[in-house]
């Protein structure tokens, strides 16, 4: 943006020449470029962001080793061995 606003000020100031509006024309284009590519990889992103949510939240972790438990109602941790249901209490 800051090339596009010296090129006009050069073409304005300036002698007629090309070199100001070639890089007002080229400094539109990456600024179009940029503007798509910032939309593109921010979609992206929040994407991966909201998936790691989602499976942050879907599986349970151990209270003893910390490791992430599979997606299987476990009374037992396969890693550590530790109790994960509360014993029943008589």
């Amino acid at each position: 943006m800051l090339l596009i606003v010296i090129s006009i000020f050069m073409i304005v100031l300036l002698p007629p020449s090309p070199i100001p509006i070639a890089v007002v024309i080229m400094s539109a284009f990456l600024a179009v470029l940029q503007n798509s590519l910032v939309r593109h990889y921010g979609g992206e992103k929040k994407r991966l962001i909201e998936e790691l949510a989602n499976f942050a939240f879907e599986n349970s972790m151990c209270p003893e080793c910390g490791k992430q438990m599979p997606q299987r109602n476990l009374t037992v941790c396969p890693f550590c061995g530790s109790a994960l249901i509360p014993p029943r209490e008589l």
